[in-house]
């Protein structure tokens, strides 16, 4: 007589229960699936759409003009169009604007004496960088 293990042997040796398969949970984990696949790919577009500008420039001062109301906003732009007009601003503007470029040039200069390689990689990135940057807007 073969030795017992317990209350266990003269049953069925440790099996699990088989997985029960609805075809309605399949049908609708495949739908599921297919939406995502559908709906994934627009997600970055719709998350571009909140920002007022393509480059995200704008964003904050956008969120602060949404909290104004609309004779608030007017008010305030009608003294930022006149503020720049005053000679004091514009003056402030051009040098802000120079020390802006060289600031850049500086940085320039003090990364190719670091890494002297990363000449061509700066002269692309200055190719595709917007006109702007180069008139020193």
């Amino acid at each position: 007589m073969p030795a017992s293990n317990g209350p266990l042997a003269s049953g069925p040796r440790h099996s699990r229960p088989r997985p029960v398969f609805n075809p309605e949970i399949k049908t609708l984990s495949f739908l599921c699936i297919i939406a995502l696949c559908l709906v994934a790919p627009t997600a970055p577009l719709a998350l571009a759409q909140n920002q007022p500008n393509a480059d995200g420039r704008g964003a904050r001062w956008q969120q602060k003009l949404a909290g104004l109301s609309a004779a608030e906003r007017e008010q305030l732009r009608t003294a930022h169009i006149k503020a720049v007009r005053d000679p004091a601003v514009r003056a402030a503007q051009i040098k802000m604007r120079q020390a802006h470029r060289e600031f850049r040039e500086a940085m320039r200069s003090s990364m190719l004496k670091a890494d002297p390689t990363i000449q061509p990689i700066l002269t692309k990135f200055r190719k595709h960088a917007p006109a702007a940057i180069h008139k020193g807007a």
